[in-house]
């Protein structure tokens, strides 16, 4: 009985991971996480006489890769992202174990099949947007791509075991299979055909010498037929106009950088954002050179090394290496059929992985998981049950844990959610900080509200600069919470205290959020158009300079540049002149970034007002 119900209790699990955006948004996280609470419960308070469990090579691998991460993470400036990642992480490691316990119901035919029904519902979503007009459906994923890798994995992983069943079970899987792969072809993501090919190929190779010769042709037939409708679906897809093609391999090589920037334990855990900032590349289309960012590295394995270090890296190589022999032995058994198909699945998902970023989706980490645990599982012998306090006592650990680390953060988001930040109220910023007071965005909100009201005297501007502090102090290396502290002192400098040391703090501060951001213009057209507008020209001219040489093409920074040389009576009508044609020549092109229109629009009445100035 406890068997099957932590079984029922993985594929719910597996099957609840894919809504609210592959588990990736709040509501997902919390669904997720409680879910798997509820099951580690289940099987710590109702134990088993008999159990397996990971081999020891594997399991030991499996220890030093927690034990780099939680080490990363310790070091890691941005605590609470470190935390989500660190959370991420756990669910992956705990899934494995649960599998591998109890590997022979996580492998069972009802588990597969119950997969497949919900790739099948996926798949007959995304048809439905797909027939409703979308280029490529992502059914409940918010990535067409992270659907695409987890239907692809789920068919090789579910349907040729269940093939070889008879009568009305083979009917249901080839039923259940058609719209999931017709999601595929919704999706049409290259990373998951190129996945799917990859695990095929594997399944081929490790079950070909037990195939018949009539399963060999008709084994040959079927990749055949899938890889020339891969090939229709990559065709196709090289024809589209996508300048952006290549631009992850130089993703690729920024994320090594910041990986050999700090070798042994990386940029750590959730820190890659702010990381990135810093290994940015020009953008090799349109008049903007720094529109477009990266906030990932685009590859699972580049992410190990880049956020978790180069330890962490090869204990994680070194838990996959120790599984895999005893894997494929399984897979290549007479009776080994589902475990190959198992393996497909994972290296479908480990192929993509190494093109894309799965594992930022809760959906495929435990899919991953789920498949893994019971191939590199040892075999079955007696369980050492603990005394069942230490059961009771790690049960109630882990409901204080999902309540502190889960609950109360999605309390906080709830609480804000869908409600503009410029309209937020003083009282509701204060429950969400006291149900998260660890996110830096959430002083940030406090600190502004407070200068969106006006500072009226020298307690609310300490107020506003101490909640500005909190976040910079929660978030050191994120630019952002630099530039939010500099705006409290920029606005003190236009009231409260006019002077030379308070526009000097926020220069310093607009300064310190360059050199966590230098490649962001925005910051330092903010930078001169706060020292113009309190007088120091000098200043104002050499950061609307610094913003200039970032984006050539720019307009405002050139109308700020103007505006500092005309206010000392310098010669400023070239300049007014290239913002005018500029402004003319930029106008029908597309501006779908707040930095797009920042660059290349100007204010209404600024040039009126600047003509004449210059006049």
């Amino acid at each position: 009985m406890t068997r099957n119900l932590l079984a029922a209790g993985l594929v719910a699990l597996a099957a609840a991971a894919t809504a609210f955006e592959g588990g990736g948004s709040p509501d997902g996280i919390l669904l997720v996480h409680g879910l798997l609470v509820t099951v580690v419960g289940l099987a710590l308070l109702v134990p088993r006489q008999e159990a397996a469990g990971l081999a020891p090579v594997p399991a030991a691998g499996l220890a030093a890769f927690s034990a780099a991460l939680l080490a990363s993470a310790w070091q890691a400036p941005y605590g609470f992202a470190a935390l989500l990642v660190v959370q991420d992480v756990a669910v992956g490691l705990a899934v494995v174990l649960l599998a591998a316990r109890e590997r022979e119901a996580a492998g069972a035919p009802p588990v597969r099949l119950a997969l497949l029904a919900v790739a099948s519902l996926q798949g007959a979503l995304a048809l439905g947007q797909w027939i409703a007009g979308s280029p490529r459906a992502a059914g409940s994923f918010l990535n067409p791509n992270h659907l695409g890798a987890w239907v692809a994995a789920v068919l090789l992983g579910a349907l040729p075991p269940l093939l070889g069943a008879q009568g009305s079970i083979r009917t249901m899987a080839l039923t259940l299979a058609l719209p999931a792969v017709g999601a595929l072809l919704a999706t049409r993501s290259r990373g998951a055909v190129v996945g799917a090919l990859t695990g095929l190929a594997v399944l081929l190779l490790l079950r070909w010498k037990g195939l018949s010769s009539r399963a060999r042709g008709t084994a040959l037939a079927g990749a055949t037929v899938a890889a020339l409708l891969a090939l229709a679906l990559l065709v196709s897809r090289s024809k589209e106009d996508d300048p952006y093609r290549w631009t992850r391999t130089r993703i690729w090589a920024a994320s090594l950088s910041i990986s050999a920037g700090a070798p042994w334990l990386g940029c750590g855990p959730g820190q890659f954002p702010a990381a990135a900032a810093g290994a940015r590349f020009q953008d090799p289309v349109g008049p903007l050179h720094w529109e477009r960012r990266f906030t990932t590295p685009h590859s699972d394995v580049l992410r190990l090394p880049a956020e978790f270090g180069l330890p962490a890296a090869l204990a994680a190589l070194a838990f996959l290496v120790a599984g895999l022999p005893g894997a494929v032995r399984r897979a290549r058994a007479s009776d080994g059929l589902a475990q190959a198909s198992s393996l497909a699945g994972l290296t479908a998902l480990f192929a993509q992985g190494a093109v894309d970023d799965l594992t930022s989706r809760p959906a495929l980490v435990v899919l991953a998981a789920l498949l893994l645990g019971p191939l590199w599982a040892r075999e079955r012998e007696p369980a050492g049950a603990l005394p069942p306090g230490v059961r009771l006592a790690l049960a109630g650990g882990l409901a204080v844990a999902l309540l502190a680390g889960d609950v109360a953060p999605w309390l906080a988001w709830r609480t804000l959610a869908g409600i503009p930040r410029a309209e937020v109220s003083g009282g509701t910023l204060e429950r969400a900080l006291t149900w998260n007071p660890v996110h830096p965005d959430l002083h940030l909100r406090a600190a502004e509200r407070i200068v969106r009201r006006g500072l009226r005297s020298p307690d609310d501007y300490a107020r506003a600069r101490a909640e500005a502090e909190t976040a910079v102090r929660l978030s050191p290396r994120e630019a952002g919470y630099r530039v939010g502290l500099a705006r409290v002192e920029a606005a003190a400098c236009r009231s409260l205290f006019p002077d030379e040391a308070t526009r000097a703090r926020a220069a310093a501060h607009y300064g310190e959020a360059v050199a966590r951001s230098p490649r962001d213009a925005s910051i330092l057209l903010e930078e001169a158009t706060f020292l113009l507008a309190t007088g120091d020209t000098m200043g104002g001219e050499r950061a609307a300079r610094s913003a200039l040489a970032l984006e050539p093409e720019a307009v405002r920074p050139r109308l700020v540049l103007a505006r500092a040389l005309a206010a000392r009576g310098e010669p400023a009508v070239t300049l007014l002149r290239e913002a005018e044609e500029r402004l003319a020549r930029y106008a029908p092109v597309p501006k779908n970034s707040p930095y797009a229109r920042l660059m290349l629009s100007a204010a209404p009445g600024e040039l009126d007002a600047l003509r004449a100035v210059v006049r």
